[in-house]
């Protein structure tokens, strides 16, 4: 059975995508019975850097926040394994918000240890509900002037807002 390839990234390229990064060293219950961190440790990673990309933006300041100011439900989860990352190491997570449409967006993530060693790169899929009903709703133009601010336009997708500068 033949591996399937790396996917090809520019990472200088990349990296200029994101305006948003926090750092993590990883810890002995993180890694495998190989000494790499194990797969499912980059999600928590990825979800964690996420979090504190919303807090960073003042969008959720408490658990409750994440169920009256920022109500999502994920509905798809990809992630690339590109390098490994082992016990010790300092790994930067970049977080972005790709895209935004309606009621759903999309959060990017990358892990890079040594400055420029690319570990994984995450894409994950939100869709913006109502808390009570479960229900998808459009995501309110506040919180997509917000994003759009902070990535200094650089998100994908029909994000017209009426709020202005």
């Amino acid at each position: 059975m033949g591996q399937k390839a790396k996917p090809e990234i520019d990472f200088d390229a990349e990296i200029k995508k994101y305006n948003f990064k926090n750092k993590v060293k990883i810890h002995f219950h993180q890694i495998d019975a190989i000494g790499v961190l194990y797969n499912i440790q980059y999600l928590y990673l990825f979800e964690n850097a996420r979090l504190d990309y919303l807090q960073n933006l003042g969008l959720i300041l408490t658990l409750n926040d994440l169920i009256t100011q920022f109500p999502v439900m994920t509905v798809s989860h990809h992630i690339d394994y590109i390098n490994s990352a082992e016990f010790g190491d300092d790994v930067e997570i970049y977080t972005r918000v790709k895209s935004i449409s309606n009621s759903s967006l999309i959060f990017e993530n990358i892990a890079v240890k040594n400055t420029n060693v690319l570990l994984a790169k995450s894409s994950t899929v939100y869709v913006y509900i109502d808390a009570l009903t479960k229900k998808s709703k459009p995501i309110p133009e506040e919180i997509k002037y917000l994003f759009l601010s902070f990535e200094k336009g650089n998100i994908e997708g029909n994000i017209e807002t009426n709020i202005k500068n």
